[in-house]
């Protein structure tokens, strides 16, 4: 690897956080543990506080970002709690805590060009949707008022300045730290030494961890892949591979070269994998022609899927096992 993490990469910390607005209701858990004649130990009864196609929005958007997220980076550190305050409908301050997410590594040039412009139309859309919810909230508990009937309680609703902490799509960026320490820093040199090693051997963990959750990812979707292309030729399964899948597949393969080159220290089993897979995935022009029952749509996915089988098998245990070495770099 030619280059330091820290001068190739960035972290981007995106946290999302939706309100669930259900309640535990223990009168209503009682009451039907004595209808039942049972033990209150025994249940657990919930009530649904509000029904909103907003909430719904949002939590679609959530698990979106969360996966696009996942497919361009790399897990760097853990989440942790943050406190904050605010104040309620009687200009009283309060304190609450949020949990946010940790931090995951990016290659800067990826993130520019592909991962920020999708988490910043994700954010837009899901404000657009936490806006119009806050808008409606009142209604919803109007309404709640006779859906819930004698099992509505006014407390059990938080008030809107407490939904705001509670209700939020928050994303930003920050630089890696150094892997060395500062010169100006007066310490023994033993010191220093043992310090930068330490940091080299953190960088090699976090560029050996990225390479198994990138390439495993990969492997997972072209297996995926390739199993439920042949399933269609299966009489008795007659399973129908998604489109979508075909083309997330085809976006993580074509970050491939840029990991490879920034990150993987051009390693020539990448390359020769991925000038395999990109070589049988530009081979089909029209992926509905892998469709249909003809026995020219059967031959072509028999052949996509045994070039595809073939192209991932380099990328097994042997390969991950190579990690520790030169073996597959140039």
């Amino acid at each position: 690897m030619s280059n330091h993490i820290n001068e190739i990469s960035i972290l981007v910390n995106l946290t999302i956080k939706i309100a669930s607005l259900i309640k535990v209701d223990k009168t209503l858990r009682d009451a039907v543990a004595s209808d039942t004649n049972g033990s209150e130990s025994a249940f657990r009864v919930h009530k649904k506080l509000c029904d909103s196609e907003y909430l719904k929005q949002m939590t679609s958007i959530r698990t979106k970002a969360g996966n696009v997220l996942r497919q361009y980076s790399f897990a760097w550190d853990d989440p942790e709690v943050e406190s904050y305050q605010y104040a309620d409908s009687n200009s009283e301050y309060k304190t609450g805590r949020v949990q946010r997410a940790g931090s995951r590594m990016v290659i800067a040039s990826v993130y520019e060009e592909l991962l920020q412009p999708k988490l910043a139309q994700y954010k837009t859309d899901f404000d657009k949707a936490r806006d119009a919810f806050f808008k409606s909230y009142p209604r919803y508990i109007d309404e709640a008022r006779t859906r819930l009937g004698s099992a509505f309680y006014q407390d059990d609703f938080p008030e809107i300045e407490l939904l705001e902490h509670k209700c939020f799509f928050d994303f930003y960026e920050e630089s890696v730290p150094t892997m060395t320490t500062d010169p100006r820093l007066k310490i023994s040199d033993d010191l220093r030494s043992k310090i930068e090693r330490n940091a080299k051997m953190k960088e090699r963990k976090i560029v050996r961890t990225a390479i198994e959750s990138f390439i495993g990812s990969i492997v997972e979707q072209g297996k995926n892949l390739s199993a439920n292309v042949k399933a269609m030729n299966d009489k008795e399964q007659k399973k129908f591979f998604k489109v979508s899948s075909f083309e997330a597949f085809a976006e993580s393969v074509d970050l491939i070269p840029e990991y490879n080159k920034s990150l993987f220290g051009n390693r020539s089993d990448l390359t020769r994998a991925y000038t395999e897979i990109k070589g049988l995935l530009t081979s089909i022009n029209d992926v509905s022609s892998l469709r249909g029952t003809k026995d020219d749509a059967k031959t072509k996915r028999d052949n996509f899927a045994k070039g595809l089988d073939k192209a991932l098998d380099p990328l097994n245990d042997s390969f991950f096992n190579k990690l520790g070495g030169k073996d597959g770099t140039d």
